[in-house]
């Protein structure tokens, strides 16, 4: 089957059963991300998202199987049976196995991408918190279960996120076996279902409420690696909006508290170390990787500095982590701007 487009989207639903094929069906196209077309679909009265994961992109040297589109769909069923009815995720309708398509519930039309919310410098605090809270619900009801560690125990979805951070190697090659040891620690230690995508670019906010977006690297996982991910992406929109820094920090501290008010027990030193460093990782991933981002471009040589002070930091505490980045970017923006 050749990829979806606008023009053929309609006929697909139909021969589905999604929609009927008698009255209009409104497409439009959506950004998706890097390896993927979506499309945003209006038929018979409600609207749909359609995604179909491709075997390649022209925009980007990031590579990952087709079927990562599989184990998409099997952690949306996943983490939906785990959370309950207040899951913040769109809800599968369809999934084609062989034309790599998933249907789902789409988001409001009013509904706001949070990164443009940042980069706008409107925060949402009582979001961020949100979204620290299905990260720690996921993890505590995913925790210790055998078989989900059994069913995500791969997925070749996480090679986007593999080599997003491996890739920094090549424009920091002293840090390759840096990287690799904290590759290597988020195996060993995996204890949860992990999203390993929660990022502003990922999350939808539209009143009291988010939607939480893209599952494909989804897998058995460290649970500070969800932590540490996130957090670095409210701190690297500093890098770009540096007089906006203690907002964006505050908007970590929004999240983490948000994660740690429904987790069980206060995270242990090692969870805060490993976190720390999936954090400086993912700043470098985004800086200095094979998916840079556009805002970060200026600044890459100076994410690097603060990224490598924090892999040569040890700190106990999320708050102390938070507060040195911030002390950091203030100083290499300073310098920066001269």
């Amino acid at each position: 089957m050749p990829p979806l487009d606008v023009s053929t989207v309609g006929a697909y639903l139909a021969s589905r059963c999604v929609v009927s094929d008698a009255g209009p069906v409104e497409v439009e196209p959506l950004s998706g991300g890097f390896i993927n077309s979506v499309f945003r679909v209006t038929a018979d009265g409600r609207e749909y998202v359609v995604k179909q994961a491709l075997a390649e992109s022209s925009r980007t040297v990031l590579r990952a199987g087709i079927r990562r589109s599989e184990m998409e769909a099997r952690a949306m069923v996943a983490i939906r049976r785990s959370l309950g009815p207040d899951c913040p995720i769109p809800e599968m309708l369809v999934h084609d196995t062989v034309a790599h398509v998933t249907v789902m519930s789409a988001a409001p039309r009013a509904a706001v991408l949070y990164q443009d919310e940042l980069m706008a410098g409107r925060c949402h605090p009582a979001a961020a918190r949100r979204v620290g809270a299905y990260a720690a619900r996921l993890h505590e009801r995913t925790g210790g279960d055998r078989s989900l560690a059994r069913r995500f125990a791969t997925n070749p979805g996480f090679a986007l996120r593999d080599q997003t951070i491996r890739s920094v190697a090549g424009a920091c090659p002293d840090l390759r076996d840096v990287l690799d040891t904290i590759l290597d620690r988020d195996r060993a230690h995996a204890s949860a279902l992990v999203d390993y995508d929660i990022t502003p670019k990922n999350i939808l906010v539209h009143g009291d409420a988010v939607t939480k977006l893209d599952f494909e690297c989804a897998k058995w996982g460290d649970p500070a690696f969800d932590v540490g991910l996130a957090l670095a992406h409210f701190l690297l929109v500093a890098f770009s909006r540096p007089e906006a820094t203690a907002a964006l920090v505050d908007e970590a501290r929004a999240w983490y508290a948000g994660y740690t008010t429904h987790r069980a027990g206060a995270p242990d030193r090692g969870f805060v170390l490993r976190a720390k460093d999936y954090l400086a990782a993912m700043m470098l991933a985004r800086s200095n990787g094979d998916l840079v981002f556009d805002f970060l471009d200026p600044h890459r040589a100076v994410v690097a500095v603060v990224a490598r002070t924090l892999l040569d930091e040890p700190h106990d505490h999320m708050e102390t982590v938070l507060e040195r980045t911030a002390e950091l970017i203030g100083a290499v923006a300073a310098v920066d701007q001269r």
